[in-house]
């Protein structure tokens, strides 16, 4: 099984390239390689590596870590805020920090009075947000007018994802008597609408295990670990917590035998 791409850049956290699992492999083992920064001060101290599967999605493009992307009404309330999170796209390795303040809506979406809407966000690999109440390109202003939360989450669903982005979400709103607008309506509940309900994109990849390598065993700048499990067609190794600066590689190879090197 050849080596997996460096899970991060220096200081950056990712995960590697999944790996498919050949039926009925149930035990699989792992390594890790730990390049450290030349300066002392700042050579990896802490390490956190979760093994992770899939049934269905390779993980080319989608959220990384567990809890996916965290929106919510901004404290600007016409914003939608997120947590900070990972995402791929393209097998390429991306994070997000987490935005209080919240991003507006790209487009001046339109929810009419008493009535639902559904808007989708989608992130780039820049980290900019776009907003989506029907298919880029097309008209975002066009009203939106489901009589019920289920037709118009329906709708959404049928918006394709822009090349070059990934989901994370989506805002529906309810408006009230005086219909509702993007950008200079606010989503305060009762306030400029009747509610606004935050949906957060959840990863394809679910954690498996988790191994932590402390300062002492970094020294040896190799450590390897096992798991066993038949479920998931894909795994893959996520680096979710580096501290200090250095590169970290991975190997997986299924089947190996416990305790063998």
């Amino acid at each position: 099984m050849p080596q997996t791409p460096q899970l991060n850049g220096l200081t950056a956290v990712g995960a590697s390239t999944a790996i498919e699992i050949e039926k009925g492999k149930d035990k699989h083992f792992f390594e890790g390689w730990f390049t450290h920064n030349a300066i002392e001060a700042n050579k990896v101290s802490a390490v956190t590596i979760i093994v992770q599967g899939s049934l269905l999605d390779n993980g080319a493009n989608g959220i990384i870590n567990t809890t996916g992307p965290v929106l919510a009404i901004g404290s600007t309330a016409e914003n939608v805020a997120n947590s900070a999170f990972d995402y791929r796209i393209a097998d390429v390795n991306y994070s997000k920090i987490a935005v209080p303040v919240g991003s507006s809506f790209t487009s001046a979406h339109v929810v009419t009075a008493s009535k639902f809407g559904v808007i989708n966000l989608y992130i780039n690999a820049a980290g900019d947000i776009t907003t989506l109440s029907t298919q880029l390109g097309q008209d975002q202003t066009v009203t939106l007018a489901s009589d019920d939360a289920a037709a118009a989450i329906t709708i959404s669903e049928a918006i394709p994802t822009p090349a070059n982005h990934i989901f994370i979400g989506y805002v529906l709103i309810n408006a009230d008597g005086g219909g509702w607008t993007a950008i200079t309506d606010d989503m305060t509940d009762a306030s400029d609408l009747t509610t606004a309900t935050f949906i957060s994109a959840r990863p394809r990849f679910a954690d498996l295990e988790s191994f932590s390598f402390n300062a002492n065993e970094l020294v040896q700048t190799q450590k390897s670990f096992t798991l066993s499990n038949s479920w998931f067609r894909y795994m893959r190794m996520y680096l979710s917590t580096l501290t200090g600066t250095g590169k970290v590689y991975g190997q997986h190879i299924p089947g190996k035998s416990w305790g063998s090197r």
